[in-house]
């Protein structure tokens, strides 16, 4: 029995590459963040990168949101917590909004529960989806260790 919802994905390649990062912080921390992400993993339907639905938020895809109700719009990259840098516009996916992003497509609205305890719901706007060496490099990643 299939028990993923109908209506989130993640790319093969990100999966593999999400399941690294949550692999490598649980050896050093146990984090609430990852476990929900790992949640989130399980949950979804997991399908080759073109396969995805068009406007779909992955690892590295640039995503404009428009915060609700004020209208305020912002615009992030979804990177590993290593690459984060607010100030750059880069946000973990171990973050609030990158957990909540990842996986959704262009016109779904998210509830975002910031570190206040707060909810934010907010509508996902565009997606500028990750260059195709950001796929391959999971494949290139895995061959390289198997080496």
């Amino acid at each position: 029995m299939n028990t993923a919802r109908p209506d989130l994905f993640i790319a093969d390649t990100d999966a593999q590459a999400l399941n690294r990062l949550l692999l490598d912080s649980t050896r050093r921390e146990s984090e609430e963040f990852p476990m929900e992400l790992a949640a989130k993993l399980f949950d979804a339907q997991v399908l080759a990168p073109r396969a995805l639905p068009h406007g779909t938020v992955r690892l590295n895809s640039t995503v404009t949101y428009k915060e609700l109700p004020s209208g305020r719009r912002r615009r992030v990259t979804l990177v590993s917590p290593q690459q984060a840098d607010a100030d750059a516009g880069r946000i973990s996916i171990f973050s609030p909004i990158g957990r909540e992003l990842l996986g959704n497509v262009v016109g779904r609205v998210v509830r975002v529960t910031l570190p206040s305890g707060q909810e934010l719901p907010v509508r996902i706007v565009d997606v500028e989806a990750p260059d195709q060496a950001a796929d391959e490099a999971p494949a290139r990643e895995a061959a390289t260790l198997r080496a």
